[in-house]
Parts: C-alpha cells; structure tokens; sequence
C-alpha cells in the first residue's frame, strides 16, 4: 500500500503502524526464548523446522494482534465514515491498545522463564498459581534468572509506548492537516466494510 493512500484514510495508517509495532514486539519476546533455550538445540532439529516454529509462532501473534486490534479499528473506522474525529474516542482507542498489548507483553516475557523452567509453554495452568500469589511474587524475585524476563518487558513496554506515541501523534497530525472530506457518504462505508473484510 502506497503512503499515498495511508495519508488520504490516516485511519488505516495507524492501525497498519500499531499492527506492525506490536507484532515487532513480540517477536522479540519471540527471540529471547529462542536465544534462552538455545542450549537445548542439538543437530537433530534442522534449521527449516526453526524456522517453521517462529513461522507459527509469528501466525499466533497476528492473531493475538487482530483481537486486540478489531475494537480500535471499528472504532476509528467508525470515525472516518462519519467523517468526524473524536479525541476521548482516541484517548480511549490509545489507552485499550497500550493496556491490552501490555497484558499480552507480561504474558509473552512470563512465557520465557516458564518455558526455561518447565519445558513448556505459557498456558492456563500457570493461571492457577495466582491463588498463591505470594509464593509466586516469592519466587520470581528469589530466583535472578526471572530478570531475564523482567529487564526485556520493561525495555519493550517502554519502546511500545513511546512508540504508539508517536503513531497517535502522527495520526492526530495528519487528520488536523487534511481538509473535510467531500466523499460521498455511501463510498466512505464501501471502504470501511472492504477494509474490515
């Protein structure tokens, strides 16, 4: 897609950047695991099969992404069909963004040290530690291998959101520089719906 049409739907502009930030984000996490686990890789797991375990993982965070993204995306494409832009609208869209992909980033950097640990993958089973919290909390910050998931969240999270920022600002830029749209009402939600599809 040309930046050309980015800048006539700012809208979209901004869902693709967040889309693509947030999937960057996660494959770091993505890459640290691998990097941990590394030791337990021998001449038996072929290169192709490497890459076919991050192919997969990649194709579960553009899920994880779509779901957390399809409510800012109705919401701002909602904006562009009526042709009027909202800002507690956009506080709100911002905020569900960071909020949400700041869960799934606390989840992808607890995945590391439970894959180390347990050889295998972050699920709802760890969710049944939460009734002993404090044991958990005890746990983490007893043992200085945690860190290696602590450190890469706090750097992640913060580049996230200076990112998103920086995405919303652009956004509020472009649509304060463009002037109001004389597309025809009808044509507008034609996009919106091929754009959703």
């Amino acid at each position: 897609m040309t930046k050309n049409k980015l800048n006539k739907i700012p809208e979209l502009g901004l869902i693709i950047n967040t889309y693509l930030l947030a999937i960057i984000a996660f494959f770091i996490f993505r890459l640290l695991l691998f990097f941990t686990e590394m030791d337990r890789i021998d001449d038996t797991v072929s290169f192709i099969n490497i890459l076919k375990a991050f192919g997969m993982g990649i194709r579960f965070d553009i899920v994880i992404t779509g779901y957390i993204m399809f409510f800012p995306a109705l919401f701002l494409f909602i904006q562009y069909i009526v042709n009027k832009r909202f800002e507690l609208l956009n506080k709100i869209v911002f905020y569900w963004i960071l909020v949400l992909f700041s869960i799934a980033f606390i989840i992808s950097a607890a995945d590391i040290p439970y894959f180390n640990q347990f050889f295998s993958r972050f699920s709802i089973g760890a969710f049944e530690w939460i009734s002993n919290f404090d044991f958990v909390v005890k746990m983490i910050v007893e043992e200085p291998k945690y860190i290696v998931a602590v450190v890469p969240f706090a750097v992640v999270y913060y580049l996230f959101y200076r990112m998103l920022k920086v995405i919303f600002k652009k956004y509020n830029q472009s649509v304060s520089n463009q002037p109001k749209s004389t597309i025809f009402f009808g044509f507008r939600i034609l996009i919106t719906l091929l754009l959703l599809a």
